[in-house]
């Protein structure tokens, strides 16, 4: 089924899936002709709604994304580990009971936060994880007379806000953006737009302050000029029509005094369908940048003259077509802004250092676009969301990716580089719940608690640039035994992974532990080119052991000469279901066999494969799985 939510941010978050683990991996810009699986990591929902990665002290390397779902809260991702994990250093927030489904997020220290959901403002701790206060959004307001709904009928004097969405901070008052919708469903009709405003005192309490009756329908995303005003992007109301957006009311830009709470200016877009998330204004506040909702557009605003540089007529476009721009960010320098597009599931850098002639480049696409394609046969969208851009100079602040965007489905924190030659990432995820996983018993011959098998289950698989191979046959081809073809012929039961593709399998309750010797065999389908022993045929992979599938400890591996230590890939296979060649001897199985002793780890659950930018086309590049066999094993129920 086609996945489409380019609607209201109400329904945006209540597009649940569950998926699978998390992983990254720190490297420099990709070269270009280079082909790299993004760095990334999965979270347990789908659809996260907003990412906030704070340009403060002590905060700046860490990603705070909002979950919507499994756990609904706020996720800490450390964006400097070698292996992005969650944070030790901050716990993040899990939503209190009954506080509505997580929206949008404001970081002002490591110990104050702010966080909008479906029916609540939650003040939070992002070091600690405890909530300061929480306050209802949707108690009634008055909002005076001669106001009309959006279909023309007189609005009540005092009304019930709802579908709280934007959120900003100026000085010690919080605002958040109100959409007030009446019926959703077409024809879509809404009340007069609010923005509630909190003045937050000591202690951790928040005073209401007050309300701002917008001069448009569906107020959305909330942005802070020079730190004085505040800008609303009123989306207007919204249809849902033959699945598509289609605007019924126009979208206006209003700028509001934070202090006397009244409308300064207001800048009228036209049925354009304004993006849910806040414009991007400038360093220096002249200018601002909204997305479509509906269009493949972006309209240019200048905030000084009060007035509309790129807009109905003369947008910049960045797709031809009816999609979803999701977010706009600016760069750190304000050379260039990102535009995230749902349906492309891309992010399109575009160069604005002439603001007269905006240069759109190449997309960094994420996922799979919203068509039936052979890659791609049920149509469905991946979906690029929020993103972020880090704070600071790569090479001098940090190294590293620069840019992280929040997929929908599956959600995923995807990490990449914003000058990089664009490339297409492919997040093709299949996976499991280990934690849920039924192990059958262990191969039977055990002696007592000791045990000797084989990967019974696949946690989850990343496959790279051009591969396929195997793809028929999987799971089941990468779980049980070897079935090498020897020294001059590789094997053919094998999942090729592809180009920097990875996997992560579960050796159930034959857990490998650190015994005599080598403790676990990776076999692949390597072989002796003509024979000669010197010069392998070999697809290289790094290992990576862990005992609860969350913490990761790295095999050493040595990818510049034969015999390529600490590797997995580079060794003919010997043994297969018919030859009677043991594949728990190490001596004569072939493959590459690892001690775990080597990096002083006593047990291991889960062992992760990663492709080292191997060579070969489609569909058989990268490294190719045949098995792996437990020759330490002790038996964990």
């Amino acid at each position: 089924m086609k996945k489409n939510i380019r609607i209201l941010p109400v329904i945006f978050f209540t597009l649940l899936i569950a998926c699978g683990s998390s992983e990254i991996e720190s490297r420099p810009p990709p070269n270009e002709d280079e082909s790299l699986a993004p760095p990334s990591f999965i979270l347990s929902s789908d659809f996260p709604s907003d990412i906030v990665i704070p340009d403060i002290k002590g905060m700046d390397s860490t990603a705070f994304i909002v979950s919507t779902s499994s756990p609904a809260g706020v996720i800490a991702v450390d964006i400097n580990a070698d292996t992005m994990k969650v944070s030790s250093k901050f716990q993040g927030l899990i939503s209190p009971n009954g506080s509505g489904i997580p929206s949008k997020l404001l970081i002002s220290s490591q110990d104050d936060a702010f966080l909008t959901t479906s029916n609540s403002l939650i003040r939070f701790s992002p070091k600690t994880g405890r909530v300061h206060s929480r306050t209802n959004l949707l108690s009634d307001v008055e909002i005076g007379k001669d106001h009309r709904n959006s279909d023309g009928t007189s609005s009540d004097e005092k009304i019930t806000p709802n579908f709280p969405s934007g959120i900003a901070r100026i000085g010690d008052r919080i605002f958040v953006a109100m959409s007030n919708y009446i019926n959703t469903t077409n024809p879509a009709v809404a009340a007069p737009g609010i923005v509630r405003a909190f003045d937050i005192k000591s202690g951790g309490s928040m005073i209401d302050a007050g309300i701002i009756v917008t001069s448009a329908f569906n107020p959305t995303g909330l942005s802070v000029r020079n730190g004085e005003e505040l800008i609303i992007t009123n989306s207007g109301v919204i249809n849902i029509i033959n699945a598509e957006s289609v605007p019924a009311t126009d979208s206006v830009i209003d700028i509001a005094d934070p202090e006397t709470m009244e409308i300064t200016g207001s800048i009228p877009l036209g049925q354009v369908a304004a993006s849910f998330h806040a414009a991007a204004v400038t360093i220096d506040g002249s200018l601002a940048f909204v997305g479509s909702s509906a269009f493949g557009e972006v309209y240019e605003i200048d905030l000084i003259n009060i007035s509309v540089l790129r807009g109905k007529n003369n947008p910049l476009m960045i797709t031809d077509e009816s999609d979803y721009m999701t977010d706009v960010k600016l760069s750190q320098d304000n050379s260039h802004i990102f535009i995230a597009s749902f349906e492309k599931s891309a992010v399109y850098p575009v160069d604005i250092s002439d603001i007269a002639n905006p240069e759109v480049k190449d997309p960094i696409v994420v996922g799979y676009s919203s068509e039936v394609t052979t890659e791609n046969p049920t149509g469905a969208n991946t979906g690029a969301g929020p993103i972020a851009v880090r704070p600071g100079t790569r090479g001098i602040d940090y190294e590293g990716p620069d840019l992280f965007i929040l997929t929908g489905y599956p959600g995923t924190l995807v990490a990449v580089y914003s000058d990089a030659p664009a490339k297409r990432y492919l997040p093709n995820e299949q996976s499991g719940d280990s934690e849920s996983f039924d192990p059958p018993p262990p191969p039977e011959g055990n002696d007592g608690d000791s045990c000797q098998g084989f990967a019974q289950a696949v946690r989850s698989v990343k496959y790279g640039y051009d591969a396929g191979f195997g793809q028929d046959k999987f799971p089941d081809i990468v779980l049980g035994p070897p079935q090498g073809n020897g020294a001059l012929a590789g094997g053919l039961d094998v999942l090729s992974l592809g180009k920097n593709g990875s996997i992560t399998l579960d050796l159930g309750n034959c857990h490998a532990v650190d015994g005599p010797g080598a403790d676990f065999i990776i076999f692949e389908n390597a072989f002796y080119i003509g024979g000669d022993e010197n010069a392998p045929f070999a697809e290289l992979a790094s290992v990576e052991v862990s005992a609860d599938g969350i913490n990761f400890k790295a095999f050493p591996c040595d990818t510049s000469a034969y015999p390529y230590d600490g590797c997995a890939g580079s060794m003919p296979v010997y043994s297969n279901s018919k030859n009677g060649i043991s594949p728990f001897d190490p001596d004569l199985a072939g493959g590459n066999a690892f001690d775990l002793s080597e990096i002083g780890v006593a047990r291991a659950r889960y062992i992760k494969i990663k492709d080292r930018k191997s060579t070969g086309s489609k569909p058989v590049a990268g490294f190719d799985l045949d098995a792996i066999s437990v020759v330490n094993g002790e038996i964990q129920n």
